[in-house]
């Protein structure tokens, strides 16, 4: 029987590659993504900034490994047509609500997603962000392209235009609401009563658009 390694070049190269790329998210969360310098990674990371070049390149190319890792988009074709068979009856009714919703939940739980969700708003002229932006703006077109969803098409309800307001509004009302510590419109999405409110108005826009 051959003995698992369990240490060794290879798998200390992974390992810090993880915790290099792990270090990212944590400054993001922790000091913003302005904070983002080869110092603050190799603190973080505990490890020499010399790896950083070694492993991956350079600071720019970590980055874009490290949103690789953390996109939710990155599907396969059969999860996207399994998905696409089970919503189809609907038109994409529900699965819209469904990633709506969970683009919600997962900004409220995740200070690092909140972190990176401001960076995009910010405008940071990065390659890596862009490619993030546009990857995740194709997998969702080719997802709803399978459905067929006629209401997109309907010049009088404009699905996709109502939605991105929607995405929008979640954006900034999980991001104001850690930054500002203030409610916004009178909604707290840190309470679990406001959180309740967005979800409910949610699905009654995304049912009106569909009615």
């Amino acid at each position: 029987m051959t003995r698992k390694i369990t240490e060794g070049p290879i798998r200390n190269k992974a390992l810090t590659k993880k915790e290099l790329i792990n270090s990212i998210g944590e400054i993001i969360e922790k000091e913003g993504f302005s904070q983002i310098t080869i110092v603050n990674i190799a603190r973080y990371a505990k490890r020499d900034k010399k790896l950083i070049y070694e492993y991956f390149g350079g600071v720019d190319e970590l980055i874009q490994e490290y949103l690789n890792t953390r996109d939710f988009w990155d599907a396969s074709e059969e999860e996207l047509d399994n998905i696409t068979k089970k919503h189809k009856l609907n038109l994409g009714k529900d699965i819209r609500y469904q990633l709506l919703e969970k683009q919600f939940d997962s900004l409220l739980k995740s200070g690092e997603m909140r972190g990176v969700t401001a960076w995009e708003i910010n405008g940071k002229n990065l390659q890596s962000l862009q490619e993030l932006a546009q990857k995740r703006e194709k997998a969702r077109n080719q997802l709803f392209d399978k459905i067929e969803d006629k209401h997109s098409k309907d010049k009088d309800k404009n699905i996709k235009a109502i939605e991105a307001i929607l995405m929008g509004g979640i954006n900034y009302l999980t991001v104001h609401a850690h930054t500002s510590e203030s409610a916004f419109h009178g909604i707290d999405v840190k309470k679990k009563s406001d959180q309740q409110k967005v979800k409910k108005a949610l699905k009654q826009i995304i049912e009106w658009a569909y009615s």
